[in-house]
């Protein structure tokens, strides 16, 4: 989950992602990173921030938990809301010393 952060998601703007279901590996579609933006809290004690992804109106994804293959981080299991039919967000906001305690 470490390498799943601003500073590595930001540069792969434009580039697809691979989401399946977590339960049963099955694959459902891709995504693009759309943006990754920094959001409030962001600071010394905790990195805060979004990621927008844009998708196929016609195959619609609930609101949900879902695995996401990500170029050069690995797989990641995350929670993702829909924004729209085909825009959907993944919000991140986690305390930094979790980091350095592991």
């Amino acid at each position: 989950m470490q390498d799943f952060n601003y500073q590595n998601l930001s540069p792969l703007v434009g580039q697809t992602v691979e989401v399946s279901d977590p339960e049963n590996n099955q694959k459902l579609t891709q995504l693009t990173i759309k943006g990754v933006s920094l959001k409030a809290p962001n600071g010394e004690e905790y990195e805060a921030f979004s990621v927008l992804l844009k998708g196929d109106e016609d195959f619609h994804l609930p609101q949900n938990n879902y695995s996401f293959a990500v170029p050069g981080l690995g797989e990641q299991t995350l929670f993702m809301s829909p924004n729209s039919l085909d825009e959907y967000e993944i919000v991140i906001c986690r305390s930094r010393q979790s980091k350095t305690s592991s």
